[in-house]
């Protein structure tokens, strides 16, 4: 089981996850990620999440983004990847995700 072990309490988490520096302020182990791939995926996540996600839009953005460069060759030589190929982003992304389904279905 991956931990989460990144800090979302709102003292230091920045909701405008639109550029490099507020998606490292989140995630500052991404700091050498190749950032040419990084801002394309960034751009990318910011276009295709949907608005549906309200106040937590960002933070869907940012885990997105951060699981996409967690992926990439840089991010699997830092070992950002577990052996069964999860990421502790990915997993956080997808309890969200699971969350939000059942709050959609709970509105009717």
């Amino acid at each position: 089981m991956l931990v989460w072990a990144v800090s979302t309490s709102p003292a230091t988490y920045d909701p405008a996850v639109e550029t490099k520096s507020s998606l490292l302020g989140i995630f500052p182990e991404f700091n050498t990620a190749d950032w040419v791939a990084g801002a394309n995926v960034l751009a990318n996540m910011n276009e295709l999440i949907a608005d549906d996600w309200g106040g937590h839009r960002d933070m869907v953005v940012a885990l997105a983004t951060a699981d996409a460069l967690a992926r990439s060759p840089g991010g699997r030589a830092a070992k950002l990847v577990a052996r069964n190929d999860t990421t502790t982003y990915g997993e956080r992304l997808k309890d969200m995700k699971r969350a939000h389904a059942c709050a959609y279905h709970r509105q009717g």
